[in-house]
Formats: structure tokens, C-alpha cells, sequence
């Protein structure tokens, strides 16, 4: 990485003003990098505070879940990562509920900022109410002891892009905030709508999810009372979330619950 990878201004603000605008505790833009996954967990080894935040125009290893590639035209996305860093003990075991906050925090940050309605699809998908995909979520962890250290938080949301400018293998599946809002986004104005959000829960502990949580959440979910598969078989039909951030699935008269795996929807 060279200097001329560091922006100084954004959105036609110096990055002091954002940082203090956005009460982050570290802020680093740039103009392209691998990923903002790495930076911000190279800035978590060296004891970096929660809520340290990287933002990139452009991304040329930007990554999802199981190493899927993420891309977007400059300028055209919002591509960030945030470090969770929980202030008291945070059980390994309910990292799972990490990516469900996160996707109501960004549908929140959708809604408020754009009126565009936002669903949920699990574990780490915010979508339309018609299923095409407009952000996604990739959330890594680092242990220490029994408990969680610091998740960075990387979300890649679709803001400007045209029809023509989303990657063709994702054209009839992904879908823009221009492309669904009544008026042009304001790249700005949808980013401080995000970072507010998820700043409130940048220092929590990962815990159960609350019956308000699951509540919001049954109201996002896109995949309820859809038959599904998992990692390509059939796992029965989805019954919403579990408070561990598990998905509950019914086949008969049995109910399980599916802690990973990708999961598509039976035509």
C-alpha cells in the first residue's frame, strides 16, 4: 500500500470532518485497497479501539462468506469494515448472533436514510422485499480464551450502482438503492445513517438475541415459511431465527437448527 492509496477527502469533506462527525475513534479511507477486512483486523492486533472504521472506493480482494467475491465500479458502493470490540465478556459461542444485529442495523440504516424497505436473509444477507440481494455481510472473529477478542465487521452495500453496472453474474440477483428509491441516494447521508447504527453496538457483548431482536427480525425474515435447502439439500421448511442466531428449520414434526451453511430457497 502507498500513500496514493490514502484519501484525504471524501464525499468532498476532509476525513477529520467524518471522523468527527461520525465520533469514530480512528477513520481510514482509501482509495482502493485488498480488502477493509484486513486493514481493520491488522488495526485490531495492534490494540486498536472499537468502532475504528476503513472505508475503500474500491476493493480488489473484497470477499463474502466462504471467499465469495465482492465488487463494485469506484465510488459506486459503500465497501466498509468496523471493529467490534466488546467492552465485557462476550461468549464464543453467540457469535452467530453478531451478523443478525448487524443486518438489522443496516436495514434500519437503509430505511431511514433512503425509505427503500429492507428484509433479511440468512445468516449474513439484507435484501429487498422482492429477494435481490443489496448488501451482504462478512463477519470475522478472533477468540481469546472462551470468549470473543474483536469481530471486524465488513459490509458491502450496493448504493449507485445502474442495472448495467452490477457484476453480471449477479444482474438479475443484486439490486441498487438508486435502482429502488424514489430519488437519487446520498452516499453520505445512507453511510451516517450505517455507522450510527452500528456503533451502538460496537462495544456489546454478543448475547442473546432479545425477544424485541427476534421480533424485528420475523419481520425482515425473507426466508419464514419457505422451504429451503442447505449447502444444495433439502432441510425442510424455515421457521424464523433462534436467540443463538441459529435458523430454524421444520421437516415434519421435527425442528432443527442450522448454525451454517449456504441456504437458497426452493423454486
Amino acid at each position: 500500500m502507498t500513500d496514493s492509496d490514502f484519501l484525504d477527502a471524501w464525499e468532498s469533506r476532509p476525513v477529520q470532518y467524518w471522523q468527527a462527525l461520525w465520533r469514530v475513534p480512528e477513520l481510514h479511507i482509501f482509495k482502493n485497497v485488498g480488502s477493509t477486512n484486513d486493514i481493520v483486523k491488522a488495526r485490531a492486533e495492534h490494540g486498536a479501539e472499537g468502532g475504528t472504521l476503513a472505508i475503500a472506493e474500491a476493493q480488489s480482494r473484497g470477499r463474502g462468506r466462504r471467499e465469495r467475491k465482492w465488487e463494485a465500479p469506484h465510488g459506486t458502493a459503500l465497501l466498509m469494515s468496523m471493529l467490534f470490540r466488546p467492552r465485557s465478556h462476550s461468549p464464543a459461542d453467540l457469535a452467530g448472533t453478531i451478523p443478525l444485529r448487524v443486518g438489522m442495523a443496516v436495514a434500519r440504516a437503509i430505511e431511514t436514510s433512503t425509505g427503500v424497505k429492507a428484509s433479511l436473509k440468512w445468516p449474513n444477507d439484507v435484501v429487498a422485499r422482492d429477494g435481490r440481494k443489496m448488501a451482504g455481510i462478512l463477519c470475522e472473529s478472533s477468540l481469546s480464551g472462551n470468549g470473543l477478542s474483536y469481530t471486524v465487521v465488513g459490509i458491502g452495500l450496493n448504493v449507485l450502482q445502474t442495472t448495467a453496472q452490477l457484476h453480471a453474474d449477479v444482474r438479475n440477483t443484486g439490486v441498487s438503492l438508486r435502482l429502488l428509491a424514489a430519488a437519487t441516494p446520498d452516499r453520505a447521508v445512507v453511510a451516517t445513517a450505517l455507522i450510527d447504527e452500528l456503533m451502538k453496538i460496537a462495544y456489546a457483548p454478543a448475547s442473546p438475541l432479545s425477544p424485541d431482536d427476534l421480533e424485528e427480525y420475523a419481520r425482515r425474515d425473507s426466508l419464514a415459511l419457505r422451504s429451503v435447502t442447505a449447502d444444495g439439500d433439502p432441510v425442510g421448511v424455515a421457521e424464523g431465527v433462534g436467540d443463538h442466531g441459529d435458523l430454524r428449520v421444520r421437516e415434519g414434526a421435527v425442528v432443527r437448527s442450522i448454525h451454517a451453511g449456504s441456504i437458497r430457497v426452493v423454486p
